[in-house]
């Protein structure tokens, strides 16, 4: 979307447009970099190089609603996706490392951006996997313990997991045990059946 008719010389102009056209609607800069959980000099530069709309209002840019919609939308479906990925994964009980993943979506582990994306998206998976599976009597499952960074010897997965786990209420004493059990309750939630980790 071009940005240039997006441009009004002053309030009145751009509230008459907007009474026509609710899609003008627009929030702060502050509110989209809250919005997409970016830096204000990074909505500066999407907005610079074209990937945020904006409206021009006098002086001053503000971010155009439908864009982060958009965006929002746009995330939900990568989840769903990742989340849909990583479900076949429980599903053969196997794992996978962070290169197949992020490849699925067009990021790569090159990309410093790319991999604190993924490692928010596989949070919000993990804690959407939680949520629905969680009884008062236990915990749920964290998906995002399938995805594993690659190391020698055994793997697992990256710091962020263990510091979700601990925020959601979970508690061990050895990471290499504690990944081996959530990753034998996800392969049982998908799986059907128990057996012991490999």
């Amino acid at each position: 979307m071009s940005n240039a008719k997006h441009i009004f010389t002053d309030i009145g102009a751009y509230l008459d447009a907007l009474a026509g056209d609710p899609g003008l609607a627009i929030v702060s800069k502050k509110m989209a970099a809250e919005a997409l959980g970016l830096s204000r000099p990074a909505i500066d530069g999407r907005i610079k190089d074209g990937r945020l709309a904006t409206v021009k209002i006098a002086a001053a840019r503000h971010v155009l609603a439908s864009a982060l919609i958009e965006h929002r939308r746009g995330q939900e479906e990568v989840n769903a996706r990742i989340r849909s990925y990583l479900g076949g994964v429980a599903a053969d009980r196997g794992t996978v490392f962070y290169e197949p993943v992020m490849s699925l979506v067009g990021m790569s582990t090159r990309m410093p951006r790319d991999r604190e994306l993924i490692g928010a998206i596989l949070g919000d998976i993990s804690r959407a996997s939680y949520d629905e599976t969680a009884t008062e009597e236990a915990h749920g499952i964290l998906l995002s313990v399938l995805v594993h960074r690659k190391t020698g010897g055994t793997t697992r997965p990256s710091p962020a997991f263990f510091d979700l786990a601990r925020e959601l209420g979970f508690e061990w004493d050895d990471d290499d045990a504690f990944v081996a059990q959530e990753m034998e309750r996800v392969w049982k939630a998908y799986h059907g059946e128990e057996r012991s980790a490999a």
